[in-house]
């Protein structure tokens, strides 16, 4: 079975598709993490030989733009579309000054999301790592079940999140249960993005 997998560090986000003719995509989103920072596109602060080997054996779309910072890039990369369309200007931050900035405090369950796309059309989709779509939680905190703003309101049949930023051995929910792992952070997201990749059907 072939898939089409978008990836993040941060935010590892699976898509499959049961047609063996479709092909293999993997998206790779690094939070702060900028264009010169991978050896391929001509950096030298630091040494990345396996995002360059996916940078020279895979597809590179060097014109797509989002705003720096973390919930606007991840509405632009879900809904496709500029994030203030849905009243998100910057990181969710308080409710407090969120109201401040005319900014709502999660994206709207109504918007249009790749995953939910693709689920249409055949695909299966998981979420794994970062997914602050849901408001303020602080850092490291998981999504709660019945949050209804949770990845699978947005199109994402199985989900290991948190709502911010996570570190070493983080406690994270899987589809709402939470399990406490162990590991770095970047490294727990990628086993739970391989673990679905391998055993999806």
């Amino acid at each position: 079975m072939n898939l089409l997998r978008l990836f993040t560090l941060t935010c590892i986000t699976g898509l499959t598709f049961a047609a063996p003719t479709k092909t293999n995509v993997v998206f790779i989103l690094i939070d702060d993490f900028g264009y010169e920072c991978v050896t391929a596109n001509g950096g030298e602060s630091y040494r990345t030989p396996v995002m360059d080997k996916l940078a020279a054996t895979g597809v590179r779309l060097e014109q797509a733009h989002a705003q720096p910072l973390c919930t606007p890039t991840r509405v632009a990369l879900m809904t496709g579309q500029f994030p203030a369309r849905w009243s998100v200007h910057q990181h969710f931050a308080s409710p407090e000054k969120n109201r401040k900035m005319r900014q709502v405090d999660w994206l709207d369950p109504a918007a249009p999301t790749l995953a939910r796309l693709l689920k249409e059309a055949g695909y299966r989709t998981a979420h794994f790592g970062k997914w602050h779509l849901n408001g303020h939680k602080g850092p490291g905190v998981p999504i709660f079940a019945d949050d209804p703003y949770a990845p699978s309101r947005f199109g994402f049949d199985e989900w290991v999140s948190v709502s911010n930023f996570y570190d070493v051995d983080p406690l994270m929910s899987r589809a709402g249960k939470f399990e406490q792992m162990k590991g770095d952070s970047s490294e727990v997201a990628v086993a739970e993005a391989v673990s679905f990749l391998v055993h999806i059907k």
